[in-house]
């Protein structure tokens, strides 16, 4: 792998982890600022990358978009890395979730790609089955700092967003 060689000290899971998250953030065409913010927030406050993993990292994700190897290549390499370790392939999932949702709505190309992951990591085995009847909770969405804000200002509540964006915004303007 071209990246792993150029990138010797970020883990071989993390290359391709990022490699991933380029192919499914560029599937709908664009890469969002939101998307974008997903992942810097995951590489702090998840992974606990100092600065020069965090370089490293995005420059591993800015190659990945050009790379002619594709998201099902990554997700193989991420197996035969990970092997069958369901917490991590399911948190690795959630993250593609997370990613592929934050520039509403899920694409078809991102829902294909996730479940791609979910097939290439064998998320239906009877140990992932298992890892799910132990408790397992998928991480509940956790509001953004300007999200309170941007409710505050628009006179809203979260329960409101997004349907009531719209009439509250035009009622601020018309004031």
């Amino acid at each position: 792998n071209i990246l792993r060689s150029q990138l010797s000290d970020l883990p071989e899971s993390l290359v391709n982890l990022f490699s991933m998250c380029a192919k499914l953030t560029q599937a709908d065409g664009a890469i969002t600022k939101e998307e974008i913010r997903i992942l810097e927030s995951f590489m702090v406050d998840t992974l606990k990358m100092n600065k020069e993993k965090q370089k490293q990292a995005i420059d591993v994700f800015n190659e990945a978009k050009t790379s002619p190897y594709d998201f099902e290549y990554y997700a193989q390499r991420m197996v035969k890395e990970r092997g069958s370790d369901a917490r991590y392939l399911n948190e690795v999932v959630e993250l593609f979730a997370y990613l592929a949702v934050s520039d509403k709505p899920m694409s078809a190309e991102e829902k294909f790609l996730i479940s791609a992951a979910k097939v290439i990591f064998d998320i239906a085995s009877p140990q992932t089955q298992e890892f799910y009847a132990s408790g397992y909770e998928p991480k509940p969405r956790q509001p953004k700092a300007d999200e309170d804000e941007f409710c505050e200002v628009l006179g809203i509540t979260k329960a409101d967003i997004p349907t009531g964006i719209k009439p509250a915004y035009k009622r601020l303007v018309s004031l």
